[in-house]
């Protein structure tokens, strides 16, 4: 099962608190859509691995990944659905 880091625990500085992903009732990952909060999965050459972000454009036929994720920072990079863990809660605005 997929686990991501809960927000609130990170602003608290306990990130190794983790929440499991949403799963429907056949066990499929719920769909990333647009608006989702996610955490980059840490791998080799993935940017801003690790970090907290929110998808902001879902295009299933982009070359470079079909999620456009932005950071707080304002950077946006487009990432794999495997690259990505989906939040179960809101990050604060």
């Amino acid at each position: 099962m997929c686990r991501a880091v809960n927000p609130f625990a990170l602003l608290c500085g306990l990130s190794h608190l983790r929440v499991p992903i949403m799963f429907d009732r056949k066990d499929d990952p719920i769909p990333v859509r647009d608006g989702d909060h996610v955490r980059i999965r840490s791998k080799a050459r993935t940017p801003y691995a690790g970090r907290l972000g929110v998808v902001r454009a879902v295009e299933p036929t982009d070359a470079h990944g079909p999620y456009l994720v932005e950071f707080d920072d304002g950077m946006q990079f487009r990432y794999e659905l495997q690259e990505m863990e989906r939040l179960l809660t809101r990050l604060p605005s």
